[in-house]
């Protein structure tokens, strides 16, 4: 682990350009490992589960507008 989810959250309130790298990089890992498995399956593939987790029981780690802004794009 790089940075611990509380860095990643200062970072992301923050704009800490070398954490939101980091957090891009993740990104681009994740959907090239996602990409070749899709590959691998060719048409075998009836579902799809990615498990991230956002939040807690009872509200969001982060506020919509950062979501927004750093999350969804």
């Amino acid at each position: 682990m790089i940075r611990t989810i509380e860095q990643v959250l200062v970072d992301l309130v923050t704009g800490d350009s070398a954490g939101l790298a980091l957090i891009d990089r993740k990104v681009e890992f994740e959907l090239a490992v996602a990409c070749q498995c899709l590959e691998m399956a060719g048409n075998d593939i009836d579902y799809v589960w990615l498990g991230e987790d956002l939040g807690t029981q009872h509200s969001p780690l982060i506020g919509l507008d950062l979501f927004r802004e750093h999350i969804r794009p």
